[in-house]
């Protein structure tokens, strides 16, 4: 027989028990109070960001797009209280609000993307120490695109910043982090 319901209790890394043969197995996207209607919330954003594309010509769809789909992943993070969506919200928002401002003209030059996109990493590597979720792999990331986006505004920022200063920045960074880390295992 069929199973009634599908298994919804399932933790995060976790999928219950396999399905019967010949039947398949759907997961929605839940969180402790249930299904979040993250479509219809991307949906919404989207159209008013297309009301906003009739409005204000200067930008493009595809920032909107791309904006849109952040926040729609925000609000399944925020209001739907799913960490997975954590790091698509920050990433995906952070790209939108680059490409936004590149649209306006607010940042002019290369290399906003990459540095936005770094800084959401970043961002999401600090706030998975307040979730307990492990993402180590966003610091890494973040710091190589954090530089590189440095390294490619460096014309554009108001103050000078050479890609030798950069180097020695990263490197205090490290060091305070790795002497952060020690500390915490001295603590265990």
């Amino acid at each position: 027989p069929p199973p009634s319901s599908p298994d919804s209790s399932h933790q995060e890394g976790s999928y219950g028990t396999p399905p019967q043969p010949g039947y398949v197995r759907y997961y929605s996207w839940t969180s402790s109070g249930g299904s979040f209607p993250w479509f219809a919330v991307l949906l919404l954003v989207l159209g008013i960001g297309l009301l906003i594309e009739i409005l204000i010509p200067d930008l493009s769809f595809g920032s909107l797009l791309i904006l849109a789909a952040g926040l729609a992943f925000g609000a399944a993070w925020l209001w739907g209280h799913m960490v997975g969506a954590t790091m698509p919200a920050l990433v995906l928002t952070a790209w939108g609000l680059a490409s936004v401002g590149r649209d306006f003209d607010f940042l002019v030059g290369d290399g906003w993307n990459t540095l936005f996109i770094g800084i959401a990493f970043l961002i999401g590597w600090g706030l998975g120490r307040v979730q307990h979720v492990r993402r180590e792999y966003a610091l890494w990331i973040g710091v190589v695109l954090g530089v590189i986006g440095l390294a490619d505004t460096s014309d554009a920022l108001p103050f000078d910043l050479s890609f030798a200063v950069i180097i020695p920045l990263v490197m205090i960074g490290l060091g305070l982090y790795y002497i952060w880390q020690s500390r915490l295992w001295e603590r265990r």
